[in-house]
């Protein structure tokens, strides 16, 4: 069973180094938190006409990172992690495999995971945000009674959407989040309404086994069957993953992301459950496009603009002749 302790009901002083950090500065301490502090609380996620009420108990040990993410109120959501951060980053997207991905309360899981989990995406990535977005520091907030720093993430292209951030000052954990896009609607916001923090008591983050949930066999860039020739600025491949889909064949599930945004291609014989024919699709909270390509069907889905995933539709490629 997951240990936690409540913080003690007192708001910490802010630290010289909080009040001196620039903006990426907040952002590398923001990919540590997770790994840096125990926290269990409650959040409400608000998309279009969607709202539910959530809650997290998230705790760091000797065998690494336990999250577990259930709502509230509303349909039956539970989404239970157990990882190192790097691959909790790559899992994310993974719980949208077939079966999965079908399913309203799963997608809508999964998204909410992905609104904690990029906030810990690897430090390294942080390199190529400077030149995808414009990174500024916005005013001083209170979220769920703590005292925030905002930090302000603006495209500086069309593939992408803009970010602002509510990061507590004392540990840079993301208590607050919004998606906005061009004309600068939040399309996507998550806030916290209350949360209690505590240091973590061992920061030795060891490697676990994947979880349950994601089956899959990471089969490195190399052995990848299928790529996306022509991405946005940015987009890298992050991670290749095989799911089985016995007795049709295998599923390809490859991740792309700029450091902040996310987008998963899934390759996957015709016919499976899930979605199905060509064009714009909605699957649950999550906008998608979907296609065929040298007898396969491709599933492009991610928080980018349609743009963004259409244009990796387009170029989604088999690099070797397929059996």
């Amino acid at each position: 069973m997951l240990r936690f302790v409540v913080l003690l009901a007192v708001v910490l002083p802010v630290t010289a180094s909080a009040i001196s950090a620039q903006p990426t500065e907040w952002l590398e301490r923001m990919s540590r938190a997770g790994t840096a502090v125990n926290y269990q609380g409650e959040f409400v996620f608000v998309r279009g006409d969607l709202v539910r009420h959530m809650g997290v108990v998230h705790t760091v040990d000797s065998k690494g990172v336990q999250e577990k993410i259930y709502s509230v109120d509303g349909p039956a959501v539970e989404m239970t992690i157990g990882n190192q951060p790097g691959q909790q980053y790559a899992d994310s997207i993974a719980s949208r495999e077939r079966g999965f991905a079908g399913s309203e309360s799963g997608l809508l899981s999964s998204r909410i995971h992905e609104s904690f989990v990029f906030s810990r995406f690897p430090p390294q990535l942080l390199s190529r945000l400077t030149s995808l977005y414009e990174i500024s520091l916005g005013g001083e907030d209170r979220v769920a009674n703590h005292f925030v720093q905002i930090v302000e993430l603006t495209p500086l292209d069309s593939y992408r959407f803009g970010l602002k951030l509510w990061l507590e000052k004392e540990t840079a954990l993301l208590l607050k989040a919004a998606m906005i896009d061009a004309q600068n609607n939040i399309l996507e916001q998550f806030s916290y309404s209350r949360i209690a923090i505590e240091p973590a008591t061992n920061g030795d983050v060891s490697r676990l086994q994947p979880t349950e949930a994601s089956k899959s066999t990471e089969v490195g860039a190399g052995s990848s069957e299928w790529e996306v020739t022509n991405a946005p600025l940015g987009f890298k491949l992050h991670s290749v993953n095989r799911y089985p889909a016995m007795p049709a064949g295998n599923v390809d599930h490859l991740i792309y992301t700029d450091g902040m945004a996310m987008v998963s291609v899934f390759v996957e014989p015709p016919g499976q459950k899930g979605t199905s024919g060509n064009g714009a699709v909605r699957l649950g909270v999550v906008n998608a496009v979907v296609g065929n390509v040298a007898s396969r069907q491709v599933t492009v889905m991610g928080e980018v603009p349609e743009a963004t995933l259409q244009m990796m539709l387009d170029s989604v490629t088999p690099v070797n002749t397929l059996q």
